[in-house]
This record gives structure tokens, C-alpha cells and sequence, in this order.
């Protein structure tokens, strides 16, 4: 379960003086805590009691558990949110990133990859400009790219898309990877591994909660310090 503040909306860790959400697109006045989300959803639970969620409280019961890593919850919500709302941008961006495995300790888009290519591919068409789209797309155009051995590939793109986007871990993060070849390193040097320690590093900052990268570094740190010792 993540435990830094954060977006309301997403869950997803911000910098203090951010107005707008990085992962989600939403502007926001204040993150708030974990505690502050367990609360929210407690009370709200209380306000709807026995009756039928609406709407509007369907949704925020799918932000509020999203936020708290309860991914398996908040897709039900979103789901039914779509449902009812179907032209409505912001439900299939957060059920993306909860099918994704947001807020939680991996992120892998496999699993689901054939509902998320769904809602991609209709936010694509209608919000193809919009930064959440974007960022997603390279996301998962990356993974994809993994899949497929094709390293040089997702350099290229995920260098691009750091660029465009700095302050996404999971850019950051999924760009160390493809430097590594994707766990393919028979012939990487010094400088490859040094180059993917420092992403790897910078998805850590943004989220210390992310524990591929906190654990990642770790292994980076010990390959790097051996080689040293070998020259």
C-alpha cells in the first residue's frame, strides 16, 4: 500500500507544489494522505449504507481505493462507472492505471493487456493530446516493446518520453530497463549500467514507494562496484 501523499484522484505521489496531477491530468488544490483517503472511504461508506452507490459516489469510492493500492476494488467501481458514463475520459484513464497495477509494488499491463488496449485505443481517439494519454501510450509501447526483445527500440522511445514527461516514475523506471536490455546484459558496460542506474535513481526520487526501482538500484550499485573492481 503506498504510503506518501498524494494525488485525490490517483493515488499517484506528487512534488508539494503540484496544481495538476502528472499520471491522472487532474488539477488538484492538495494531495492528501493515506490516512486522510482511509477516512474519506469509511465515511462514505457510512453515507451509502445499504443503498446503491451512485454514480458520482461509485466513483469516488474507485479513486479513494486506487489511491490506497486496492486495485481489485477500484476496477469494479470504474467499470460500472464507465457503464453508466461512457464518454467520460477520466473513469477510463484510473481504470487503466488500476488494471495496470498503479500504487502497487509491480506494474505489468499483461495480464489485462486486451481491456486496457480497449480504453487506450478510445482515449486515443478522443483526447489523442491529452498528457495522461500520452504518457500512458509510451508506457505501454515500452512493455511492449519488452516483450519483443526490442531494446534499441525502447530507448529510443522511452528517452523521448522522459523528456516529455520528467516527473513519471514509471517512464523513468521501464527506461533503466530497456538500457539493461531488459535483463539481457551479456556485453553491457560500465557506462550502460552507470546510464541506467542514474533512471533508475530519478523513478526512486519520485516514488520511494516503488520498490522495483528502490531494489533495483541496490543490484545496479553491486554490478557497477564489481566491474569497477575487475578494472
Amino acid at each position: 500500500m503506498p504510503t506518501m501523499p498524494g494525488c485525490p484522484f490517483c493515488g499517484a505521489p506528487l512534488k508539494p507544489d503540484v496544481t495538476s496531477c502528472h499520471y491522472c491530468g487532474k488539477n488538484i488544490s492538495r494531495q492528501t494522505t493515506v490516512q486522510q483517503k482511509q477516512s474519506r472511504l469509511s465515511k462514505l461508506a457510512l453515507e451509502i449504507g445499504r443503498k446503491s452507490p451512485t454514480p458520482e459516489q461509485m466513483l469516488e469510492l474507485g479513486e479513494l481505493t486506487l489511491g490506497l493500492g486496492q486495485n481489485a476494488q477500484s476496477v469494479n467501481y470504474f467499470r460500472a462507472v464507465i457503464k453508466h458514463s461512457p464518454e467520460s475520459a477520466h473513469p477510463r484513464l484510473l481504470l487503466c492505471l488500476a488494471l495496470l497495477g498503479f500504487n502497487q509494488p509491480n506494474i505489468e499491463s499483461s495480464v489485462h493487456a486486451k481491456e486496457i488496449g480497449i480504453h487506450i485505443a478510445w482515449l486515443k481517439e478522443h483526447y489523442i493530446d491529452f498528457p495522461p494519454v500520452k504518457w500512458m501510450n509510451y508506457y505501454l509501447e515500452m512493455q511492449r516493446l519488452s516483450r519483443t526483445g526490442d531494446w534499441p527500440r525502447a530507448v529510443a522511445l522511452g528517452k523521448q518520453a522522459v523528456d516529455e514527461f520528467p516527473e513519471n516514475y514509471l517512464l523513468q523506471s521501464i527506461l533503466a530497463a530497456a538500457l539493461l536490455r531488459f535483463g539481457k546484459t551479456v556485453g553491457l558496460s560500465k557506462q550502460d549500467y552507470q546510464m541506467a542506474l542514474r533512471y533508475m535513481k530519478q523513478a526512486a526520487e519520485l516514488n520511494p514507494d516503488y520498490t522495483p526501482a528502490v531494489r533495483n538500484i541496490k543490484v545496479l550499485e553491486k554490478m557497477i562496484a564489481k566491474i569497477s573492481e575487475k578494472a
